[in-house]
């Protein structure tokens, strides 16, 4: 397999690897970790085949687009105007996200110099805008970095952390908060954006789109369990929203710097690729010039920070389950559309049975409704 494999690879997992990762050992710990590992798993699987769907449908399109163009020229403008909203929101929301918790990195990297949150979200910000000036090849070769780096911190928790374990913390139960790890974990599974991507890495390889999509996916799982394992078995009843702080109170040796370090990676690579995406979306599917797309970019996420009171906990779980949701539904309805008028002969086809999607879809529906209600 080549390097374009690889990339396309960590294209997926990058995506997918960034705040909702810091987010799971809280909501995993709060709701009872096997309560949450049945719906991880559950929610694995969904959304496994909602990418494999997805994969599909770029390769029965001659045209390129994203996620809403792809939506308007299979479902229309109804749907289109949907998902426009939901898309956008998801995507700016995610980049709030991403600020907000990066001041809580930087912090732990340097408190002398990111003394305040302000500040530190100020600089990533600003940092983050900059970069995606440099386009695609930038944002691709610092995924495959990512994902070498996220090994490496891993095996480093793991023999750090490994003899602090203590098995009484993953027997917890609260019923009141059972459906608590839904939404973020829904979010950390989302990365339908990268598909399209994917595919246009793998120009003339299209054939190893599903590899790649299943590769990405199943490393991101593999990858979040043994994290979730270790900072909730070392950190136990101090497991904090950000993960970091608990962990380093038990087992320190500068165990929170190196996750600092490995966070703010995750989060700023992950916010390029959601930059980029934005930005292609807003050019291809909506025909804005270049200029304005950027500026829409660069500016609408520093002014939510501005503007939204909610954590970063609090955002992902809503974008999860309800914006994830709403978007997944309509992406099964976007699949049979597809496979009944799609203009190209994909390099394969999956035959899903309909009560597959007719469960995925109450899911999802179930979700929104608790999620939006939970709210209220």
């Amino acid at each position: 397999m080549n390097k374009s494999f690889w990339y396309a690879v960590s294209i997926l997992s990058g995506t997918m690897i960034g705040v909702g990762m810091f987010a799971l050992p809280y909501v995993f710990y709060k709701a009872g970790f096997f309560v949450a590992l049945l719906q991880f798993v559950v929610l694995f699987f969904a959304m496994l085949v909602l990418h494999l769907m997805m994969s599909e449908v770029v390769l029965r399109t001659r045209q390129k687009h994203r996620f809403v163009g792809y939506v308007e020229y299979y479902l229309g403008n109804g749907a289109k105007r949907i998902v426009t909203v939901t898309n956008i929101l998801t995507v700016a929301g995610t980049l709030l996200a991403y600020i907000l918790v990066s001041g809580i990195f930087l912090k732990v990297i340097n408190e002398s110099l990111f003394s305040s949150s302000e500040k530190s979200q100020v600089f990533f910000w600003l940092l983050m805008s900059f970069i995606v000036f440099l386009g695609i090849k930038t944002v691709k070769k610092a995924e495959f970095l990512f994902v070498v780096f996220l090994a490496v911190f891993l095996a480093v928790l793991f023999v750090d952390g490994k003899d602090y374990i203590n098995f009484n913390n993953f027997l917890t139960f609260n019923p009141k908060d059972f459906f608590l790890p839904y939404g973020a974990i829904l979010y950390s599974f989302a990365g339908i954006s990268a598909v399209p991507v994917m595919r246009d890495m793998l120009f003339r390889q299209e054939k190893k789109l599903k590899k790649a999509v299943a590769f990405g996916f199943f490393v991101s799982a593999l990858f979040y369990l043994v994290f979730v394992s270790v900072v909730v078995g070392v950190s136990g009843k101090i497991v904090t929203e950000d993960a970091l702080s608990g962990l380093d109170a038990v087992v320190g040796n500068g165990i929170a710097f190196l996750g600092a370090v490995f966070g703010i990676f995750a989060v700023a690579t992950s916010y390029l690729i959601y930059a980029f995406y934005l930005k292609q979306t807003l050019m291809y599917d909506f025909k804005l010039k270049e200029n304005l797309s950027l500026a829409f970019v660069v500016l609408v996420p520093i002014f939510l920070v501005y503007t939204i009171s909610s954590g970063f906990l609090d955002v992902i779980i809503f974008l999860g389950a309800v914006f994830g949701g709403i978007e997944s539904i309509v992406l099964i309805a976007l699949y049979k559309k597809a496979k009944k008028i799609g203009d190209r002969k994909p390099e394969y086809s999956f035959n899903i049975p309909n009560v597959v999607f007719l469960v995925m879809s109450l899911i999802f529906v179930f979700g929104i409704v608790y999620e939006i209600f939970y709210n209220l």
